[in-house]
C-alpha cells in the first residue's frame, strides 16, 4: 500500500488510508530493529578456542538460559526443580549425605574452551550467564579414566574470583553422569545436576546443592546444554543451574550466591570431561565433538555497588 498524495484535495478516506500506511511502516521498522538486536545479543565461542568478541548485547534473554528458550526462568528460591508441562515443579534435592558422595569436579584435560566478557558491552563489565553446548557428530565410545564406561561430566565453570574473606572461589554448574555401577553415590548407576561453590584455596567442595537426573547415553547425535545464570529477588542473589537432555527433559537447581559471584563473573569455560576426582573422559576414535560456550552480559541484575 502506498500513500495518497497526488490529488489536489484529499478526502477523509484518503487521510484514513495514509494513517494506516504510516502505522504499518512504523511497526515493520520497529520489528526489524528488534530482530537485529535479538540476533546480535548472543555470542558464540567456536570449539577451536578462538574468542568471538561480544557484540551488541541488550539483554534480549532476560529470562535466563540461552539454549532452552522454551523453558521458563527457574523460581527465585533455593531448591531443586523438574520441568513439567512448561512449568517448574519443586522436587526433593539430594540429601547432604548423598551429595557428599559425589567426587569433586576438577577442571582439566584437553577439552577446555573459554568465553570472555567485555567491559564495553551495554555499560556492563561482568557476566550474568554462561552456557555450555555439547554436540556429537560422530561417537565410537567413551570411558572415564578412573570409573569406567559411560561415566563423565559436562562442566560449566566460572572464572576464579576473590571473596570477602580473601580466599579464592569458583562456581561450577555441572551434570555428572554415572552410566556404570562403579561411581554411583548409592553404588548403582545414577546422574545428578549440581551447583558447586568451591573454595579454591582450601579445596573445600562442601558447598554444593544437587538433584538427581535421568542417566544419559552418548551417541553420534547426542546434544545437550548446561546453563548457569544469576537471578535475584528481594535483594538476594541466586545461582541457577539448568540442564536439558535431547528430548527436552529439564532439571534445575537454585542456591543462594554464597561466595559472591555477582559482580565477579568475567569468563566461562567447560566441555565434557571426566566424572570427577581428577579423572578424564577418554573417547574412542573416531569421535567428533563440538563444544560451544555462550555468555551473556546484560546489566539487568547490575547495581552500582555490584557491577560498577
Amino acid at each position: 500500500m502506498r500513500l495518497i498524495c497526488c490529488r489536489n484535495k484529499l478526502t477523509p478516506t484518503d487521510y484514513q488510508h495514509n494513517i494506516i500506511v504510516l502505522t504499518r511502516s512504523i511497526l515493520l521498522f520497529g520489528l526489524a530493529i528488534l530482530m537485529l538486536i535479538s540476533v546480535a545479543a548472543k555470542d558464540t565461542l567456536p570449539s577451536d578456542g578462538v574468542v568471538a568478541p561480544l557484540s551488541l548485547n541488550m539483554g534480549a534473554n532476560k529470562s535466563g538460559n540461552i539454549f532452552n528458550r522454551d523453558a521458563p526462568p527457574l523460581p527465585t528460591m533455593v531448591g531443586c526443580f523438574l520441568l513439567v508441562h512448561s512449568s517448574w515443579v519443586a522436587v526433593p534435592c539430594l540429601s547432604p549425605e548423598e551429595a557428599a558422595k559425589l567426587p569433586p569436579l576438577m577442571e582439566g584435560g584437553n577439552y577446555g574452551v573459554k568465553g570472555v566478557s567485555s567491559s564495553t558491552i551495554s555499560g556492563s563489565k561482568v557476566l550474568v550467564e554462561g552456557d555450555i553446548d555439547i554436540q556429537f557428530s560422530q561417537f565410537s565410545g567413551e570411558s572415564d579414566s578412573i570409573y569406567g564406561a559411560s561415566d563423565w561430566s559436562v562442566q560449566d565453570n566460572t572464572n576464579q574470583f576473590s571473596g570477602a574473606n580473601g580466599d579464592t572461589y569458583a562456581v561450577q554448574f555441572a551434570v555428572q553422569n554415572c552410566g556404570s555401577q562403579n561411581c554411583g553415590a548409592s553404588g548403582s548407576s545414577n546422574a545428578s545436576l549440581c551447583v558447586w561453590q568451591v573454595d579454591v584455596n582450601t579445596q573445600n567442595y562442601s558447598d554444593r546443592l544437587c538433584m538427581g537426573t535421568n542417566i544419559q547415553t552418548l551417541s553420534s547425535n547426542y546434544h545437550v546444554s548446561v546453563s548457569g545464570y544469576l537471578s535475584q529477588s528481594g535483594g538476594v542473589y541466586y545461582l541457577d543451574s539448568q540442564f536439558c537432555d535431547p528430548i527436552f527433559n529439564c532439571w534445575g537447581v537454585v542456591n543462594t550466591d554464597n561466595k559472591g559471584l555477582i559482580g565477579n563473573w568475567f569468563g566461562a569455560s567447560g566441555t565434557i570431561l571426566g566424572y570427577g576426582g581428577g579423572s578424564t573422559a577418554d573417547f574412542t576414535s573416531p569421535t567428533s565433538l563440538s563444544t560451544k560456550v555462550f555468555v551473556d552480559a546484560y546489566s539487568v541484575l547490575c547495581t552500582i555497588d555490584k557491577c560498577g
